[in-house]
């Protein structure tokens, strides 16, 4: 448990633990015809047949290139997006982190980066959600709560690769 608290957990091992499980989960689902999934993956394989097409011979890339650059290098940008949204604190209201990325890693992560400011209005179209972080002062609060990482993405890599970034304390954390 505590490595997966980590930032070099999340983005190897336990990127990898959540590829396989979402596999399995959404397999399964379509096994036994829950929601869309079994037309889901009738769309997603034929695209499947596609990219490995695409990937061998207009990129000129081996599968186990895209798999590792691509598949896991995406998946674990999203996990590190996710690893420091949430936090343990005691109001329920501000568990949620801000991670100033700037413009570039922003569009990235199409601005749920900003994720107070998120949680403010939900709804609101990614483009327009640091326009909403001004407007609902949600840079302030999350620095007033030590939640806002002004470092963008580099500072949670060097404060947190090899450190644990939240120890939760109470049963209201999970």
């Amino acid at each position: 448990y505590w490595a997966n608290r980590t930032l070099a957990f999340r983005l190897t091992v336990w990127s990898v633990v959540r590829a396989v499980q979402y596999f399995i989960a959404d397999a399964w689902r379509a096994v036994r015809n829950v929601g869309n999934a079994r037309a889901a993956w009738m769309l997603h394989i034929p695209a499947l047949f596609a990219i490995v097409f695409i990937v061998n011979n207009l990129a000129g890339m081996s599968m186990v290139e895209y798999l590792i650059g691509g598949v896991f290098g995406s998946h674990s940008l999203n996990m590190m997006r996710s690893f420091a949204e949430h936090k343990t604190l005691d109001n329920e209201s501000t568990r949620t982190a801000m991670i100033d990325a700037g413009r570039l890693m922003g569009l990235l992560m199409l601005n749920n980066n900003l994720h107070i400011a998120h949680h403010d209005e939900p709804s609101a179209p990614w483009y327009e959600v640091p326009e909403v972080a001004k407007r609902t002062g949600a840079y302030e609060r999350a620095e007033k709560i030590d939640s806002l990482y002004k470092g963008g993405y580099l500072e949670l890599i060097r404060r947190f690769t090899f450190k644990p970034y939240d120890q939760p304390v109470y049963s209201k954390s999970v």
